[in-house]
């Protein structure tokens, strides 16, 4: 009786020392990522062509926002959600990006809040993303916009807060015990089958960086040097094969945070 004991207790140790994971849920075709809001606690955040979705940690919807659709362009991702950002009235806001599906400029955003009501439009920028200003302990929010040639990076000064220096992916950095930050922005459109726009951004004193991608297997496949005076490149990813990959921006002995870029 003794051995058969011992027997079901190793068995029950062998057991639990592989079930490091369990499955809990899946959102199917959706590229998704996290943000934490001011006064909202963590959110799954994830769109489709048509709306933009905010689940619970427990995977129940807590939000459906359906932006306003235009002829020619489809909804391809969303960047700097939040709740207290640009404003204090606890409504989730967020830049909305489309891209043009035959129309020209290829791509236009603007921030809205969650009844859909454009706050302001950014002409034919790909998104934006905060930075965290140190000096002045304030946020600010970067555009690219290609109405003009070449194309302008533009500074907007917000009036509000994150509640942390990395909200998640969709948040922003700052700089922590004086190391400098980079940050590295998703890919747009994402997923894709051809040119995506990656915008990122070096700290002053950073002269040049270098973005790496990566199969999920962690195999280096692409370096791009970067340097601050761009602030985004474009890259085709119609040379790879459909799948995920990763990829990273690092500068001067620092890494940026790692982002996912979906190849359909």
């Amino acid at each position: 009786m003794k051995k058969l004991l011992f027997v079901a207790l190793i068995s029950a140790l062998v057991s639990n020392s592989y079930a490091q994971m369990t499955y809990e849920h899946s959102f199917v075709d959706n590229y998704v990522s996290f943000v934490l809001f001011s006064s909202n606690g963590e959110k799954i955040v994830t769109n489709d062509t048509t709306n933009i979705y905010l689940y619970n940690m427990d995977y129940t919807l807590w939000k459906t926002i359906t932006p306003t659709h235009y002829a020619g362009y489809k909804l391809a991702g969303i960047s700097c959600v939040s709740d207290n950002l640009f404003n204090s009235d606890n409504l989730v806001e967020a830049i909305v990006s489309y891209y043009g599906i035959s129309m020209h400029p290829y791509y236009k955003s603007q921030l809205i809040n969650e009844t859909a009501t454009v706050i302001l439009d950014l002409d034919s920028s790909d998104g934006g993303y905060p930075h965290y200003d140190q000096d002045n302990n304030s946020y600010k929010v970067v555009t690219s916009n290609y109405l003009t040639t070449p194309y302008t990076n533009k500074f907007y000064s917000v009036p509000g807060t994150l509640p942390c220096g990395k909200c998640g992916s969709l948040g922003s950095d700052k700089m922590t015990n004086g190391t400098p930050v980079i940050t590295l922005s998703e890919p747009m459109p994402n997923p894709s089958a051809g040119i995506v726009r990656i915008s990122y951004n070096l700290p002053l004193g950073i002269g040049t960086g270098v973005i790496s991608f990566y199969n999920v297997q962690g195999q280096l496949l692409k370096t791009i040097p970067v340097v601050p005076q761009s602030n985004a490149i474009d890259v085709n990813n119609s040379i790879l094969p459909v799948g995920t990959y990763l990829y990273n921006l690092k500068a001067d002995n620092v890494t940026s945070e790692t982002k996912t870029m979906v190849i359909r």
